[in-house]
Protein backbone atom coordinates (compact mmCIF):
# COMPACT_ATOMS: atom_id res chain seq x y z
CA UNK A 1 0.00 0.00 0.00
CA UNK A 2 1.19 3.26 -0.66
CA UNK A 3 0.81 6.32 1.59
CA UNK A 4 -1.12 9.56 0.60
CA UNK A 5 1.53 11.23 0.07
CA UNK A 6 3.21 8.68 -2.41
CA UNK A 7 -0.31 8.53 -3.99
CA UNK A 8 -0.47 12.01 -4.54
CA UNK A 9 3.22 12.03 -5.97
CA UNK A 10 2.42 8.88 -8.81
CA UNK A 11 -0.04 10.93 -9.57
CA UNK A 12 1.13 14.12 -10.77
CA UNK A 13 4.04 12.41 -12.40
CA UNK A 14 1.51 10.72 -14.11
CA UNK A 15 -0.42 13.56 -15.69
CA UNK A 16 2.91 14.90 -16.05
CA UNK A 17 3.82 12.21 -18.21
CA UNK A 18 0.35 12.26 -19.64
CA UNK A 19 1.30 15.98 -20.68
CA UNK A 20 4.62 15.55 -22.00
CA UNK A 21 4.30 12.15 -23.96
CA UNK A 22 0.41 11.43 -24.27
CA UNK A 23 0.96 8.34 -27.22
CA UNK A 24 3.68 6.75 -24.77
CA UNK A 25 1.89 7.57 -21.68
CA UNK A 26 -1.34 6.10 -23.42
CA UNK A 27 0.65 2.46 -24.16
CA UNK A 28 1.45 2.56 -20.54
CA UNK A 29 -2.23 3.15 -19.52
CA UNK A 30 -1.18 5.80 -17.51
CA UNK A 31 -4.30 7.77 -18.90
CA UNK A 32 -6.62 5.53 -18.45
CA UNK A 33 -9.07 5.98 -15.65
CA UNK A 34 -10.98 3.15 -13.87
CA UNK A 35 -14.85 3.96 -13.82
CA UNK A 36 -16.77 3.03 -11.20
CA UNK A 37 -19.60 0.45 -12.04
CA UNK A 38 -22.80 2.75 -12.32
CA UNK A 39 -25.18 2.91 -9.58
CA UNK A 40 -28.10 1.54 -12.13
CA UNK A 41 -26.38 -1.75 -13.19
CA UNK A 42 -26.08 -2.52 -9.55
CA UNK A 43 -29.82 -1.78 -8.71
CA UNK A 44 -30.94 -4.29 -11.71
CA UNK A 45 -28.64 -6.95 -11.13
CA UNK A 46 -30.27 -6.52 -7.15
CA UNK A 47 -33.88 -6.54 -8.57
CA UNK A 48 -32.55 -9.39 -10.84
CA UNK A 49 -31.34 -11.25 -8.23
CA UNK A 50 -35.12 -10.68 -5.79
CA UNK A 51 -36.60 -11.91 -8.82
CA UNK A 52 -34.95 -15.25 -9.46
CA UNK A 53 -35.09 -15.62 -5.62
CA UNK A 54 -39.52 -14.97 -5.81
CA UNK A 55 -39.13 -17.75 -8.72
CA UNK A 56 -37.81 -20.12 -7.06
CA UNK A 57 -39.89 -20.40 -3.92
CA UNK A 58 -42.57 -20.20 -5.72
CA UNK A 59 -41.90 -23.12 -7.86
CA UNK A 60 -40.45 -24.76 -4.60
CA UNK A 61 -44.00 -24.22 -2.61
CA UNK A 62 -45.62 -25.32 -5.87
CA UNK A 63 -43.71 -28.79 -5.90
CA UNK A 64 -44.59 -28.96 -2.39
CA UNK A 65 -48.43 -28.61 -2.83
CA UNK A 66 -48.80 -31.25 -5.66
CA UNK A 67 -46.32 -33.33 -3.33
CA UNK A 68 -49.01 -32.66 -0.42
CA UNK A 69 -52.15 -33.02 -2.87
CA UNK A 70 -50.86 -36.82 -3.91
CA UNK A 71 -49.57 -38.25 -0.65
CA UNK A 72 -53.46 -36.96 0.59
CA UNK A 73 -54.79 -38.64 -2.67
CA UNK A 74 -52.64 -41.92 -1.94
CA UNK A 75 -53.53 -42.05 1.74
CA UNK A 76 -57.42 -41.68 1.10
CA UNK A 77 -57.54 -44.66 -1.93
CA UNK A 78 -55.51 -46.77 0.56
CA UNK A 79 -58.18 -46.37 3.19
CA UNK A 80 -60.78 -46.85 1.26
CA UNK A 81 -59.48 -49.77 -0.61
CA UNK A 82 -58.54 -51.43 2.18
CA UNK A 83 -60.53 -54.83 3.30
CA UNK A 84 -62.92 -54.90 6.11
CA UNK A 85 -61.82 -56.36 9.77
CA UNK A 86 -65.61 -57.91 9.76
CA UNK A 87 -67.71 -59.60 7.78
CA UNK A 88 -70.48 -58.15 9.47
CA UNK A 89 -69.26 -54.79 7.21
CA UNK A 90 -72.22 -53.31 5.19
CA UNK A 91 -71.64 -53.76 1.27
CA UNK A 92 -72.15 -49.98 1.21
CA UNK A 93 -69.24 -49.22 3.74
CA UNK A 94 -66.32 -51.03 1.19
CA UNK A 95 -65.61 -49.45 -1.68
CA UNK A 96 -63.63 -52.68 -3.87
CA UNK A 97 -66.73 -54.80 -3.58
CA UNK A 98 -69.57 -52.78 -5.35
CA UNK A 99 -68.28 -52.20 -8.89
CA UNK A 100 -69.59 -48.98 -11.18
CA UNK A 101 -70.52 -51.33 -14.33
CA UNK A 102 -71.07 -55.28 -14.18
CA UNK A 103 -69.79 -56.85 -16.82
CA UNK A 104 -72.27 -57.91 -19.51
CA UNK A 105 -72.68 -61.79 -18.62
CA UNK A 106 -73.46 -60.10 -14.94
CA UNK A 107 -76.54 -57.44 -15.78
CA UNK A 108 -79.51 -58.83 -14.57
CA UNK A 109 -82.50 -58.98 -16.83
CA UNK A 110 -85.77 -57.87 -16.41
Amino acid sequence: MLSQDDRERLAQIERQLAAEDPRFAARMGATERRRRTPLVIALVAFAGGLVAIAFLAGVLLAVSTALAVVAIELARRAVTSARPSSPRTPRWRVAWRRPLLRPPWRRRRA
